[in-house]
């Protein structure tokens, strides 16, 4: 095979596993200087989430307004593991109607996606509810507020791998 055709297979496969994975680079992932002034008033600390764990999603409570996500210590030395900084997506639906996987993998019902870079944090605005939380790849997330009591969390029940019985038939 022409060395050319080597790269560029690598470079498809690559993406591609990107995108199966939720896992991508780019500039696009949010700011790496913490908000409101490097002192958040409230913080809701979701432990270690991915979507293979639907429904068993991290969940929290938001009196609404902007609030910034930021996930860190991604997992690494696997197959599909991204550098550091790299791009997560990160899903946000109703708490009413617990997430699932559907037969092509993605996460139902939606209601938010972000994507968000390693240690930087992406604004995002909810209204007042009670939501879940899913990452496109296992990652520590954490929710932050500028305004005091404005989220509070609970982790996601922390497993892996991830049990059979998560995944669509």
């Amino acid at each position: 095979m022409p060395r050319f055709l080597r790269r560029t297979t690598m470079v498809a496969a690559g993406i591609a596993l990107a995108a199966i994975t939720g896992c991508s680079t780019g500039p696009d992932g949010g700011s790496p200087d913490p908000p409101c002034g490097g002192t958040p008033a409230s913080r809701a600390e979701l432990g270690v989430s991915n979507t293979d764990w639907a429904p068993d999603a991290a969940t929290f409570t938001t009196s609404g307004g902007t609030l910034y996500v930021t996930v860190h210590d991604l997992a690494r030395g696997s197959l599909i593991s991204g550098p550091k900084g790299s791009q997560v997506n990160v899903y946000i639906g109703s708490a009413d109607t617990p997430p699932r996987l559907d037969a092509h993998q993605n996460v139902t019902p939606l209601g938010w996606k972000v994507v968000v870079a390693e240690d930087h944090y992406q604004p995002i605005e909810l209204p007042a509810g009670r939501y879940w939380l899913l990452v496109g790849y296992p990652a520590k997330t954490d929710l932050l507020s500028c305004t005091p009591g404005a989220v509070t969390g609970t982790p996601t029940p922390h497993r892996f791998p991830p049990a059979p019985s998560s995944r669509p038939s």
